[in-house]
């Protein structure tokens, strides 16, 4: 069962390795490979103890998309997600200084 809890004074919908496998019709045997190569860090030693947060799930998603679309190996999911993390954070960084600037320009 769905539970909810109250991280950094934000509720957060917290699932079972169970709900995780049922509800986004992944494959248990890609969930524990994910969390056997560091793309998911999980507390607790058993699948039975884990705990996923919806970013998690996202990521998921995303790490099925990687190695089912685009053959992206097992191995090599937490290095590209990483990779994908920081081109999104540069860009997001490029668009803020691009507005700063503009304040600067002249009309």
């Amino acid at each position: 069962m769905s539970t909810f809890i109250n991280q950094e004074d934000e509720d957060t919908v917290v699932y079972t390795f169970t709900e995780v496998v049922q509800s986004s019709s992944l494959q248990e045997q890609f969930v524990l490979a994910c969390v056997e190569t560091g793309v998911l860090e999980m507390a607790g030693p058993a699948p039975h103890e884990w705990r996923f947060t919806t970013e998690m799930c996202q990521q998921l998603q995303k790490a099925w998309r990687l190695h089912n679309d685009l053959e992206v190996q097992l191995q090599s999911l937490p290095l590209v997600l990483d990779l994908i993390e920081e081109i999104e954070a540069l860009r997001h960084d490029v668009q803020y200084l691009r507005q700063r600037l503009r304040h600067w320009e002249p009309d």
